[in-house]
């Protein structure tokens, strides 16, 4: 009961900065994906018995290999860094959702997905690992998907 009172507390503390998703998804993409990132972690510093430790920055990974095809690189994927803002890279919207790990625990994807002229690929913005089972995995993509309105 503790957890969904402190969660509700931090939304409630959210949604009085950006009141609907329309607001929190012009916040999101006006940010650096640094300054997102920071945000996030702070959200999840306030999440009890979790903390952002888990959460790293995806789209640092292989750029290379993230920006295989001239469409992606034309939608500015080849640029992530932590200086990109959104709202420059061209994509039709975001993914949050948790998927259980290979090996141990579960992760939540936050991804771009772009999609045009029967072409489409995801290009992933961060990671969230967990060890704390399928449902807090669950509520943690929901309580992120909040966050970003999606």
């Amino acid at each position: 009961m503790t957890e969904t009172v402190t969660t509700t507390r931090n939304l409630s503390a959210l949604d009085a900065a950006n009141a609907s998703d329309w607001a929190r998804s012009e916040a999101r993409d006006s940010l650096q994906l640094w300054d997102l990132y920071g945000q996030l972690r702070d959200i999840l510093d306030a999440v009890p018995n979790h903390g952002h430790e888990g959460l790293s920055r995806a789209y640092q990974w292989d750029v290379e290999r993230a920006c295989n095809t001239q469409e992606q690189e034309a939608r500015g994927f080849n640029r992530l860094t932590d200086a990109t803002k959104l709202k420059d890279v061209r994509y039709r919207w975001i993914q949050v959702y948790p998927v259980t790990g290979g090996s141990e625990g579960h992760y939540i994807h936050v991804d771009l997905f772009w999609q045009r002229d029967y072409h489409e690929g995801r290009v992933p913005l961060f990671l969230l690992k967990t060890f704390g089972g399928h449902a807090e995995a669950v509520m943690l993509a929901g309580l992120l998907a909040r966050v970003l309105g999606v």
